[in-house]
């Protein structure tokens, strides 16, 4: 009973969070909170950390330089605005599977897939987000020419770094409960060459 109701007030203290922040439309947001609640329940302290670094990371990253990123690449900038239904869907459902499943199985790599998949949409969100504010053009990640910020395929040394840090915390959070010098790198790694295959 415990463990439900502190699940319960993490998930809507979550909830209450993003919807100050404005961060996700009504329909995303309620998915959000119902996903926040199994994966806090199933998975523990660890697991909702991770989810609320996630959201933290990508909120913080969206408010940088926000009006100079909008300004500069107007009409170029393919995702911008609100989390929708689709992008909770994408990004934390799939991770939510896993943590029921490490529940029932008490099989620790479904744990570590979590961690990987909650790494990398920290990651892709901060290389989409600061790395279209690059001074330098990014390059086409299939055609290695130089390109319009923004686009999808493109990345940057500013993107690749964003990403690969946004990826590394969520393998620390994860390594502060569970640590293995070999699941800090799975997780780090998995994070950041998802985000460039995601680009």
């Amino acid at each position: 009973m415990y463990n439900l109701i502190i699940s319960i007030i993490l998930s809507l203290l979550l909830g209450a969070l993003a919807f100050y922040k404005k961060a996700m439309t009504d329909s995303a947001l309620i998915l959000a909170i119902v996903l926040a609640f199994l994966i806090t329940y199933f998975g523990g302290l660890c697991a909702y950390l991770i989810l609320v670094a996630v959201f933290l990371g990508t909120v913080v990253a969206n408010k940088i330089k926000k009006s100079e990123r909008i300004k500069v690449n107007k009409n170029i900038i393919e995702k911008s605005g609100k989390k929708d239904i689709v992008e909770i869907i994408a990004n934390v459902v799939t991770g939510a599977v896993f943590i029921i499943l490490y529940k029932i199985t008490k099989v620790n790599i479904y744990f570590l897939v979590y961690a990987s998949i909650m790494a990398e949409s920290l990651a892709d969100s901060l290389a989409s987000d600061i790395g279209v504010l690059s001074k330098k053009s990014p390059i086409n990640i299939l055609t290695l020419k130089k390109s319009e910020p923004g686009l999808s395929g493109n990345i940057s040394a500013l993107g690749l770094a964003s990403s690969f840090f946004g990826s590394l915390i969520i393998a620390i959070i994860f390594s502060i409960f569970n640590f293995q010098t070999s699941s800090l790198i799975i997780i780090t790694l998995s994070g950041f060459l998802g985000a460039i295959f995601d680009s």
